[in-house]
């Protein structure tokens, strides 16, 4: 989670290269979130999720990824832009493509959060999603 945490807010800090490659600048990134660029309030847009896992933890996980974008002032497309599950529950990670590749359901539901993630952003950019805290001040920011 931390990885993915620092690749975010060095996402503000890429620069496009050629063939689709990046090139990070962390010194970019520090820069910008000194000035306030990317914290509370800042990074609009709405996000989906989905966790899945093979034993335990994949709805402790996101529940705690939904938790972390909303601080971050992101807003959720909805209850089913946000899932959980299981693939091949505590069977070998090994054949757990295979298991995914069976599990139309489990497809299905990636493809809904896909789909309320993608009505989301378009109702954004017809200003009729918008974020309810628009405009309040962080009283505390980090």
């Amino acid at each position: 989670m931390k990885a993915m945490i620092d690749r975010l807010v060095c996402a503000m800090a890429v620069t496009p290269i050629r063939h689709r490659r990046t090139v990070k600048r962390p010194a970019k990134a520090r820069a910008l979130e000194l000035k306030g660029c990317l914290i509370h309030g800042t990074w609009p847009g709405h996000f989906g999720l989905v966790v899945h896992g093979d034993s335990i933890g994949a709805e402790t996980f996101r529940r705690s990824l939904a938790d972390w974008l909303t601080d971050m002032s992101l807003i959720s497309a909805g209850g089913l832009a946000e899932m959980d599950g299981y693939i091949g529950y505590m069977e070998p990670y090994a054949t757990s493509h295979q298991a995914l590749d069976e599990d139309s359901d489990f497809q299905q539901e990636v493809t809904n959060v896909a789909k309320a993630l993608g009505n989301a952003v378009k109702l954004s950019r017809k200003g009729m999603f918008e974020n309810p805290g628009r405009g309040l001040t962080e009283p505390n920011p980090k």
